[in-house]
């Protein structure tokens, strides 16, 4: 049957004053010398250890000391036929054993075996003999005896059979007397809330040290009693609500005891409220929650959520560039951060690196896995002879001579063709000139461009609305054109009298002449492009608009793109420069007037003259307009020389 514990509010500890089992003693006095004896009035059968304690108390009323009198003690279990001495002591007297009025005075521990006489009651007995010389020769010594006193025999106590869980016997609040720890006892308790547990077993510890364990529902023990002054203490919180179990039990073999158990039970507040929810770091930067239940109490916490990476300030190594190492840190937030790309290459792995022959032609060396160049091979033939000249042209191959267009030649350097310069390809019709500018053997009025069609900086939302020559800049691919503008990407180096071909936001446009704000349509401003060329075009608004990474600035005032740092807007403040068809210089900006983007390092050759194959370059093709990339231009950068020598980048 277990105890059902509601809640306390104040632990309950009643007197002990007359707890455990009762004592009992007897005395005897000769002349000068007294002897007292003290046992419990029970024994447990088979108890190796019971409690006993004698008082002698001489004096030297008729007799005094000397120095070196004796004194012999002994305890007796009294027999029918022989007395069983059960324990004994003896001493020498000397004057400084003597108290302030000239008494012997001892105590003495006779806790032992106490046997058994197998009848239910057991007989004991204790006498003193004290010899002192004083007496004489024919002096009869003192030998007081404290008659026999009868002793209880016991095997346990009432709560037998107690000694497992399911055995258990309900442990009441308050003192809980006439217990005997012969084997293990098992208490139980049932806690409707989360409790303070307290319980003391009471007992003398000389005559056989008692543990306490405190057991959860499923008899994991969760704590243990420790010594106290004629007790074993055990005080536990918080116990949740639930089944608790006491087991009480001798510390040593058959040393076993009498004990009282002393227990009370004081309720706690609950840790939270019910339902509350408590979020913890974990992790790297991670989190995780527990809740609180229906008692106040917090229940596990979940999995950790919401990790970052790594671990704040740790470290790892990653490749970077051109076979670099870069020591990645991780941040207080647990994100990698790259560090600095160290101990690259020259090349890429697979890049080529061509070189002109000193007896003509070129040989190749190629980028290995190291990012370190091999060996130059074999030196091939020459595309030419140096110094040879041909005619050439990079236009549609129908306008080759029609109209204002013409040839260019182009030069044998190091055995390669080099550019096609003096070239003249076609351009936007201008039809007051008098020149078949667009080459189509048509010329000003006569002209379908020049007979009431759509003009450079019209509005516009598809291509056909801004006729055969220029194309529809819409805010969807063109977001710096509100409403849309007919214009031309990219553009020659003549657009017409009235248009001009400027760089803006990073491109070539063909793009309405002006001279004053009010020439343009709202939304556009006469922006001073560049030197002698002044175009509606939409200002700058932020340095989000310029995307050239050669003038990343805005500059409100003028509505251009400028140079970090610069006093005066340099966007576009030099007019690009059209080298022949396929040269192209290390590190130069390119444009090809495909409109798709390609990959930086590759631009493609122009023109019918050209091969298509790809050549090195820093930027990609640029501008989209009809026909695919069929041109290069070389925007405002390195000047373009003779190649002496040249860098072939394969495609990636």
């Amino acid at each position: 049957m277990k105890t059902r514990i509601a809640a306390l509010g104040l632990a309950l500890w009643p007197s002990i004053a007359s707890a455990l089992v009762p004592e009992a003693s007897a005395n005897d006095t000769v002349d000068d010398a007294r002897i007292e004896l003290y046992v419990d009035s029970s024994v447990i059968t088979g108890d190796t250890r019971s409690r006993c304690r004698i008082h002698l108390d001489v004096s030297q009323d008729s007799v005094g000391f000397s120095d070196n009198d004796h004194v012999y003690v002994w305890f007796y279990e009294d027999d029918l036929a022989s007395d069983d001495l059960l324990w004994s002591t003896d001493f020498a007297v000397h004057p400084a054993d003597l108290d302030g009025a000239g008494h012997l005075v001892r105590d003495f521990d006779c806790t032992s075996d106490f046997g058994t006489d197998g009848v239910g009651t057991l007989e004991v007995y204790a006498s003193a003999r004290v010899e002192k010389d004083n007496c004489g020769f024919a002096c009869v010594y003192d030998r007081p005896s404290a008659g026999n006193i009868n002793l209880g025999e016991v095997e346990d106590d009432g709560n037998e059979e107690d000694d497992a869980s399911a055995q258990a016997h309900g442990l009441a609040l308050g003192m809980n007397r006439d217990r005997i720890a012969r084997d293990q006892d098992w208490q139980s308790v049932d806690l409707q809330s989360r409790s303070r547990l307290s319980i003391r077993a009471l007992h003398h510890p000389e005559a056989g040290a008692l543990d306490i364990a405190l057991l959860n529902a499923a008899q994991q023990q969760i704590a243990q009693g420790v010594d106290d002054v004629g007790a074993t203490v055990l005080t536990f919180e918080p116990a949740e609500a639930g089944t608790w179990y006491f087991r009480v039990s001798p510390r040593q073999g058959n040393d076993f005891n009498f004990y009282d158990l002393d227990f009370s039970v004081s309720t706690l507040a609950g840790d939270c409220a019910a339902g509350q929810m408590d979020t913890q770091a974990c992790g790297n930067c991670g989190t995780h929650t527990r809740s609180c239940d229906a008692n106040g109490n917090w229940l596990d916490f979940g999995a950790c959520g919401g990790e970052g990476a790594c671990a704040p300030a740790s470290t790892r190594n990653s490749p970077c560039g051109q076979c670099g190492t870069t020591q990645d840190t991780c941040s207080d937030v647990c994100a990698w951060t790259a560090g600095a790309c160290a101990d690259e290459g020259p090349c890429q792995p697979g890049a080529e690196d061509e070189e002109a022959c000193a007896t003509g032609g070129t040989h190749v060396r190629t980028c290995g896995a190291d990012c370190h160049w091999g060996d130059y091979g074999e030196c091939g033939g020459a595309e030419c002879q140096d110094g040879a000249q041909q005619a050439c042209y990079t236009g549609p191959a129908p306008t080759r001579g029609v109209g204002a267009c013409r040839e260019g030649s182009q030069h044998c350097v190091s055995g390669r063709w080099g550019s096609c310069e003096g070239q003249t390809v076609p351009a936007i019709e201008n039809c007051s000139d008098g020149l078949d500018n667009d080459c189509d053997g048509l010329e000003d009025d006569v002209d379908n461009n020049c007979d009431g069609q759509p003009q450079i900086g019209d509005s516009c939302t598809t291509d056909a609305n801004c006729g055969i020559n220029a194309v529809c800049l819409q805010p969807a691919s063109n977001p710096q054109f509100p409403d849309g503008y007919c214009g031309v990407v990219p553009c020659q180096e003549d657009c017409g009298d009235s248009s001009a071909c400027v760089s803006l936001y990073g491109r070539m446009y063909c793009l309405r002449a002006c001279n004053a704000d009010g020439d343009c349509r709202a939304g556009y401003r006469c922006l001073a492009v560049q030197a002698g060329a002044k175009v509606c075009a939409p200002p700058c608004e932020g340095d989000e608009d310029c995307t050239d990474v050669r003038s990343p600035v805005c500059d409100l005032a003028s509505g251009l793109c400028k140079a970090r740092g610069a006093a005066t807007p340099d966007m576009g403040s030099s007019p690009p420069t059209q080298p022949p068809p396929g040269s192209v210089d290390a590190g130069v900006q390119t444009y090809v007037d495909s409109g798709a983007i390609l990959p930086p390092g590759q631009i493609l050759d122009g023109g019918t003259g050209g091969s298509g194959k790809p050549r090195s370059a820093s930027a990609g093709c640029a501008m989209v307009a009809p026909g695919g990339c069929v041109g290069a231009l070389v925007l405002v950068g390195l000047p373009v020389l003779g190649l002496v020598r040249r860098r072939r980048t394969t495609r990636r």
